[in-house]
């Protein structure tokens, strides 16, 4: 699909997978455009599984603003998830939960995997 986003399949469940992980500046944002275009191919009203990796990552303001146009999109096009981030530190982990209460944020992309299968939207 591309060089960040794919496809994966778990237990029978289709997973949209977007490895952001170790990524910076214009690579990450980079990143998020292959999230975006892979979600604008997806029919509206569809429940989309996805699970998002953010292990060693540096947030910016223009990336924040990049996860603000997935959250637009999502909504616009009233996809539903789970949504699970992983590899996201204790404090940003805190942060993502306060803020974003239908986002699950795991530890490990076993766990994430196994969380969806678990929690079907």
């Amino acid at each position: 699909m591309g060089k960040y986003v794919s496809w994966i399949e778990y237990r029978g469940q289709r997973i949209l997978y977007s490895d952001y992980s170790g990524l910076k500046g214009a690579a990450y944002e980079s990143a998020v455009d292959e999230t975006l275009a892979a979600l604008l191919k997806i029919p509206d009203g569809t429940t989309a599984p996805s699970i998002t990796n953010i292990k060693g990552t540096a947030m910016s303001s223009a990336t924040a603003a990049k996860g603000r146009q997935i959250d637009a999109l999502v909504k616009k096009k009233k996809l539903r998830g789970p949504t699970v981030v992983v590899g996201a530190s204790a404090l940003a982990g805190s942060v993502i939960s306060l803020m974003q209460a239908d986002i699950h944020v795991a530890k490990t992309l076993g766990e994430a995997k196994e969380w969806i299968v678990n929690n079907p939207s």
